[in-house]
């Protein structure tokens, strides 16, 4: 599982501008990067197509439940992706 420090020291390092707050897909895309898989391998890993898993990523249809699938394929809890959203 990948820690929180490790997903900001990859913000960090992209010196981003102050106040930046990155996307669910920025960290999803982090979380993958540091697995070393790219999307087709974690769309297969959550049961869904690319496409399906880049609109719950861009927050189109993001359910509870395919945010935790999604969550669970890159070893997360889904509040790492999707702080904003409550615990569901």
């Amino acid at each position: 599982m990948v820690s929180t420090i490790v997903l900001l020291s990859y913000y960090m390092t992209r010196r981003l501008p102050k106040g930046y707050f990155p996307t669910a897909r920025a960290r999803a895309k982090a979380l993958s990067e540091e697995a070393c898989i790219n999307w087709a391998a974690v769309a297969r890993r959550c049961g869904v197509s690319k496409a399906s898993l880049s609109r719950t990523l861009h927050g189109h249809r993001a359910s509870p439940r395919m945010r935790a699938i999604v969550a669970k394929a890159l070893g997360v809890t889904p509040e790492i992706i999707w702080p904003e959203r409550k615990a569901s």
